[in-house]
């Protein structure tokens, strides 16, 4: 008969390793388990204290273990995704915190399992992480700080076109034909269609972005985007010279595909896609020529 827990209580983390053992788990994976679960609680900054139970091992308090939801194990299995590691060593990490929190449940320990509304996916391969997007627009706006006009022009273009296409998941061969007669507005919001049934609602620093650019880009035309000095529609070539150009000034892949995908994973993860909103809009990106609102 399983011992009645209260919140003061702490439970050793090896007493869970040794109900695996008795289930014949393998010795590698019991120590990958254990890696696991303490690289996930160092991360809640639950890490155990420095001293032994009677049975042995390291103790967790149990009131802290109550308080774990279902998104503390998500931001930490997006955290280890965005580290680049193997999906298939995500997944056992799930699997090492699922067995855990389903051990607390079946010893009358917890009441309630955080994992069982978990959902994991597996982050695209060619996806940008949060500090390779970030660099990406630190590139950018600090090209807007000085040389000539045109180049000034150019930079500010391609940091909305970024945003776009990672933000909204706009491809590349529709950025020529985004007119300003396709903008609508409904009260507050700004949205833009850009092909039948699909329209996308512009964030603040976005819309705010947009109105920057075209308060510099000197033309009447209903084109949003145009070559600062032709002043024709960026076509494919021009769009080509822009992603290569950040791709071997950052060393990394910047491509019609690894946006898309970038956008994909955003939208899976809405508060690692508004801290990179917040980001952008506050100033505090390296080189921002000033901070811009949100509202």
């Amino acid at each position: 008969m399983s011992e009645k827990y209260d919140g003061s209580k702490s439970i050793a983390i090896s007493l869970f390793l040794q109900s695996l053992k008795r289930q014949k788990v393998s010795g590698s994976t019991l120590k990958g388990y254990s890696t696991d679960l303490r690289g996930f609680f160092e991360h809640l900054r639950l890490k155990p204290p420095a001293r032994t139970t009677e049975s042995g091992g390291e103790s967790l308090n149990i009131s802290a273990l109550e308080k774990v939801q279902t998104q503390d194990i998500e931001s930490y299995l997006r955290n280890l995704a965005e580290k680049s590691l193997k999906f298939s060593t995500v997944k056992r990490n799930v699997a090492a915190i699922r067995r855990f929190f389903s051990f607390l449940v079946d010893q009358g320990i917890l009441t309630n399992d955080p994992t069982k509304s978990l959902t994991v996916r597996p982050v695209a391969n060619t996806a940008l992480r949060s500090e390779q997007v970030v660099s990406v627009f630190e590139y950018l706006i600090r090209h807007q700080q000085g040389g000539n006009e045109s180049d000034i022009i150019r930079y500010r273009r391609d940091e909305l076109i970024l945003l776009l296409m990672i933000l909204y998941g706009i491809r590349q061969y529709q950025l020529s034909s985004l007119k300003l007669s396709q903008l609508q507005k409904a009260g507050k919001e700004v949205s833009l269609t850009v092909k039948k049934g699909f329209t996308v609602k512009l964030d603040g620093i976005v819309l705010q972005k947009l109105r920057d650019y075209l308060s510099i880009r000197k033309s009447n035309a209903d084109t949003i985007f145009l070559e600062p000095l032709r002043k024709k529609p960026v076509d494919h070539s021009g769009m080509r010279a822009v992603l290569t150009e950040l791709s071997y000034a950052l060393r990394v892949e910047c491509s019609p595909r690894s946006l898309y995908d970038t956008h994909l994973h955003l939208q899976q993860n809405p508060e690692e896609r508004q801290r990179l909103l917040e980001r952008i809009g506050s100033g505090s990106l390296k080189g921002t020529y000033g901070a811009v609102s949100n509202a």
